[in-house]
């Protein structure tokens, strides 16, 4: 059996801007919990489907929900721009299996940037289905440095890409930040969020830009590997490329500044939101298995160009999670593993019942696992190519 959820509110719509009261209650071989939270509809593109997807915080500090860590910021996510409900679950289950360790993990044992979520069967009187109640991508899960309230001193920083912007993708812009700003040019300043930290967040912000996207070749070449944690980022290319994820070059990202009062300023960064990929984007509509989704990003090309190694580093890092994680048994397997879940609880029944009638995105649980598994194969022939130069 899956858990359960009941979300409950008095209110009759849920906004996507301001929180509204509701109650939460788990329900697992017995055991009940409820809390107390505030709630709003998120997501951009899903909201025009009719399946919503809420962020949860608690009005009563950290909680943990099914086993996962404690915190006071939730998603309870629909999957609803993805017709087999698992495209996202099975990218952040991948990047957990891949994501090498945060460079400071020596200093913070617990820190990793890979975040769980569980398939829960959802009811109430806001919604139902198919959900995923997964925690958030923030400085509890990174464990970046606390800000100093007492000193007004910004440590850990956390910015936020959701936007399709030049700037997202470190292509080079004119204009510069606001030091008091929360958003500039596609990014977002989640952590540190007082006013007062928040010209230290975008100092650090700014040298890193210039050095990623404005700085010549020569500067870029000599300096980018202390501003940018170069295995993360070739970890995350690979991810991006291997799912072609075509929402995820630059857009749905986090980047993570352990310390910017310390000596090592390398940022670090994070997935989040894979939901257009393995061969679907917006409304479900296919995608072919050769796109290059990395070719946006301005990053990833200069390094190519002028960063000693990272070409080889990316192909050697390649061929060795071919051996293991990038396969096609293992996706299947995978995949499986979801789309039985739902067969063998009804929750695909379920789901069908509540939302197979929104023509906008038609749901597959039948036939999908053999497009993904067909897709894979394919695109898995077109990296070898690019990376083990494979006929």
């Amino acid at each position: 059996m899956v858990p359960q959820v009941v979300l409950q509110s008095s209110a009759s719509t849920i906004s996507s801007r301001n929180l509204t009261p509701a109650t939460i209650t788990t329900i697992r071989q017995g055991d009940t919990a409820t809390f107390e939270v505030m709630l709003r509809r998120r997501g951009a593109s899903s909201r025009q489907l009719a399946k919503p997807s809420y962020s949860l915080k608690s009005t009563q500090g950290d909680i943990a929900f099914l086993d996962m860590r404690h915190d006071d910021d939730w998603i309870l996510d629909g999957m609803a721009t993805d017709p087999a409900r698992l495209r996202n679950r099975l990218a952040m289950d991948l990047w957990a299996e891949i994501a090498p360790p945060l460079w400071y993990i020596h200093d913070e044992p617990n820190a990793r940037s890979s975040y769980e979520g569980k398939i829960v069967e959802v009811g109430g009187n806001l919604t139902n289905g198919i959900y995923c109640l997964s925690e958030r991508v923030d400085r509890k899960l990174l464990r970046l440095r606390k800000y100093d309230d007492i000193d007004t001193i910004a440590h850990g920083v956390l910015f936020k890409t959701s936007e399709w912007k030049y700037t997202t993708f470190l292509s080079a812009e004119g204009s510069q930040p606001a030091d008091t700003a929360i958003r500039w040019g596609g990014w977002e300043l989640d952590y540190p969020q007082p006013a007062a930290l928040r010209p230290q967040a975008w100092q650090a912000f700014k040298r890193f830009y210039h050095i990623t996207a404005e700085s010549d070749s020569s500067l870029f070449a000599d300096s980018i590997a202390a501003y940018v944690d170069i295995p993360s980022f070739i970890h995350y290319t690979l991810l991006v490329m291997f799912t072609g994820a075509i929402d995820n070059s630059g857009k749905n990202c986090y980047w993570a500044f352990y310390d910017i009062t310390a000596c090592n300023l390398r940022a670090v960064v994070v997935p989040w939101d894979f939901d257009l990929s393995f061969g679907r984007k917006y409304m479900g509509i296919t995608v072919p298995a050769n796109i290059q989704p990395m070719q946006r990003n301005r990053l990833h090309q200069r390094l190519l160009a002028f960063y000693p190694h990272y070409r080889d580093s990316l192909a050697q890092c390649y061929a060795e999670l071919r051996q293991t994680t990038f396969t096609t048994h293992h996706l299947d397997s995978m995949v499986n593993n979801y789309i039985q879940l739902y067969r063998r609880t009804g929750l695909d029944s379920i789901e069908m019942q509540s939302w197979g009638n929104d023509t906008r995105l038609h749901l597959l649980f039948d036939t999908e696992p053999d497009y993904i598994h067909q897709w894979v194969a394919d695109r898995l022939r077109w990296l070898d190519k690019l990376f083990l130069r494979t006929e």
